[in-house]
């Protein structure tokens, strides 16, 4: 993995705090976890909200996840315990080994790059932050955008979040083949790091019935957990975490830094097949740091269209429609047929 040196830059964050209210003077700590203070505040917001005690115990760390999109508002605060009682019913149908919904657990034609962006492998659309003071939770709500796959068994496409610290890095997402049709794709929901193999995941959902979704990423002790939303009802599509060794991730956040992208990979690059992703659109992108109890607004360290290391060919593939650095975003990628020159940018992906 290349040095990430050039993404050093002191973060410019800004507090914008959600107001936490204990209710009733309890304070629900995770199974199996101390009482740290950011746990405990995200617990206490929930039941504020009227999430049962139980629920909150049940969450766990995943407490924290739902504090943040609460603090974000990408889950109003009217929907706080359908949010709750839909994830932790995922997570004990999993729990029990009860067999997914989910059609299938494909892998898909090509991967990103990992590692900063090297040249060969589709064009994508990165932003990260700083490392430093590290972060616990990121999260983000996606537009997903039209696919048109002139080659699924060449071609996939990405709409994913991801940690990194100074072992590697690790992308956590969704990704689909494309289909081009009225009821959209499938998308499927995966993890794919620097040190640790390709994980599938029992996440799968249609397009058609989610076509926005929030995707929220939890650093844990050697994991990170990945759940999908639907954005207007806020309730849960999926969660899985996936054990991820040898990088360092801590609950505490500590040297890890976050990052988002998207991306039409291609095993066998040509840029020329007609492939495109359009109008694939981000907002209320959020991440909470290391120690803190809910999320801050960041400046991105770096805002990367295809990288310095990729193409031209690549950068050129790529159309950015509009970005609030860090925040918000909307991409599109085409290759040849229907692409147009989306111009430059810095910066690599992962």
């Amino acid at each position: 993995m290349k040095s990430r040196d050039g993404l050093r830059r002191p973060l410019a964050a800004a507090c914008s705090a959600i107001a936490l209210v204990l209710a009733g003077g309890t304070v629900l700590a995770a199974p199996g976890q101390s009482t740290s203070s950011g746990l405990a505040q995200a617990a206490a917001t929930l039941v504020a909200l009227g999430v049962s005690g139980a629920t909150v115990h049940g969450l766990g760390t995943q407490a924290a996840v739902l504090a943040q999109l609460l603090g974000t508002g990408a889950v109003p605060p009217d929907r706080a315990a359908i949010a709750a009682d839909s994830l932790l019913g995922l997570m004990r149908r999993q729990a029990s080994g009860a067999p997914p919904a989910a059609v299938g657990r494909p892998r898909p034609a090509a991967l990103p790059p990992i590692g900063d962006c090297a040249s060969g492998g589709g064009a994508s659309y990165d932003v990260f932050t700083d490392a430093s003071p590290g972060y616990t939770v990121e999260s983000g709500t996606v537009q997903l955008g039209s696919t048109l796959n002139a080659d699924p068994s060449n071609d996939a496409f990405y709409a994913s979040l991801g940690a990194y610290t100074a072992a590697g890095s690790v992308d956590v997402g969704i990704w689909t083949g494309g289909t081009g049709s009225s009821a959209g794709p499938t998308w499927y929901g995966y993890a794919n790091g620097t040190l640790t193999p390709w994980s599938y995941s029992t996440i799968a959902f249609a397009q058609g019935a989610d076509p926005d979704v929030i995707l929220s990423l939890l650093v844990g002790n050697d994991s990170l957990t990945l759940d999908v939303w639907n954005a207007q009802t806020a309730v849960a599509i999926g969660t899985a975490t996936f054990t991820e060794a040898g990088y360092g991730f801590t609950a505490q956040g500590g040297g890890v830094g976050l990052y988002r992208f998207d991306s039409l990979a291609q095993t066998a690059e040509n840029l020329s097949d007609g492939s495109s992703l359009t109008d694939q659109t981000w907002s209320g992108v959020a991440a909470t740091p290391a120690g803190a109890t809910a999320p801050e607004p960041v400046t991105s360290a770096i805002v990367g269209v295809a990288g310095p290391e990729c193409s031209r060919a690549e950068q050129r593939t790529v159309q950015v429609l509009a970005q609030t650095e860090w925040y918000a975003s909307a991409v599109s990628i085409a290759y040849g047929k229907s692409g147009t020159g989306g111009g430059g940018g810095h910066g690599g992906h992962k």
